[in-house]
């Protein structure tokens, strides 16, 4: 058990790290738009990947566990649905943004740090 469990908070660190890295992107590369477009789009595809394999370790760790709904198990939950409509929103925004031919840094920075903080809240009441 405690392997899965390992391997579970493994791939949120992991998520973690893409989220940092997403966070940051725009500050590397904003004086290069096709460059930044790119490698956001990677960071998508990135953050996806591992939301999933977070979500599906949570769901293994959870089935072999005694099924307890505890606040924490709750609140993993919820933040297994609140990322990808962040995520998702940030998407179709910046998509927006890029149309227009606007800055997207800001707006892209402030929904990661958002989903980062998040993230890390549930961490923090996870651990407790």
């Amino acid at each position: 058990m405690n392997i899965l469990i390992h391997y579970h908070f493994l791939t949120v660190e992991g998520l973690l790290f893409i989220m940092l890295l997403n966070l940051f992107l725009p500050l590397f590369l904003k004086s290069d738009a096709i460059r930044l477009i790119f490698w956001t789009r990677v960071g998508y595809f990135a953050f996806w990947a591992f939301w999933s394999m977070a979500l599906f370790s949570g769901l293994i760790v959870f089935l072999f566990t005694k099924h307890l709904l505890t606040p924490q198990i709750d609140a993993m939950i919820a933040l297994s649905i609140i990322l990808p409509i962040l995520d998702g929103y940030r998407a179709i925004k910046n998509k927006r943004l890029w149309i227009a031919n606007q800055d997207a840094s800001s707006f892209s920075m402030t929904i990661v740090g958002i989903e980062l903080l998040l993230t890390l809240i549930v961490i923090a009441i996870s651990k407790a």
